[in-house]
């Protein structure tokens, strides 16, 4: 698979051993990853690129509380990310997470991750094309 036909994955997380298992597997999963330490530097580094799925540690690294899932990014890409939310605790409120937000507490295995994904990216394809009959 040439670069080009990527998928491309943020994950923004601080702990770096979860964010060292994520870019393995989402990496053998057939995406090009991209690892940020908060939103802030995540938004503005894909900027303008076409963003395929978002894994984001909640809450938001750096007290972040809004703006956690790179909308308003300024590029015009307004259409819903497949995200999975990485939580500490499964009580923790997500205000502002897109629909069909996957979560998913941690610790967690790599197979919990994959199937977040698939599930996360599912959920996502469903909708839009459900969306597209209305258009």
């Amino acid at each position: 698979m040439n670069a080009s036909s990527f998928r491309l994955a943020v994950v923004i997380e601080q702990d770096y051993s979860v964010a060292n298992v994520m870019n393995d597997v989402l990496t053998r999963a057939g995406y090009e990853v991209l690892l940020f330490v908060s939103h802030q530097e995540a938004r503005a580094r894909t900027m303008m690129r076409e963003v395929h799925l978002l894994a984001a540690s909640v809450p938001a690294p750096g007290g972040e509380s809004q703006g956690a899932y790179l909308c308003g990014r300024g590029d015009g890409q307004t259409k819903p990310i497949p995200t999975i939310l990485l939580l500490h605790d499964p009580d923790v409120p997500s205000p502002g997470a897109p629909a069909g937000a996957i979560r998913v507490t941690k610790p967690f295995d790599r197979h919990d991750l994959l199937a977040a994904a698939a599930v996360a990216y599912q959920w996502h394809d469903l909708n839009r094309r459900s969306a597209s009959r209305f258009q």
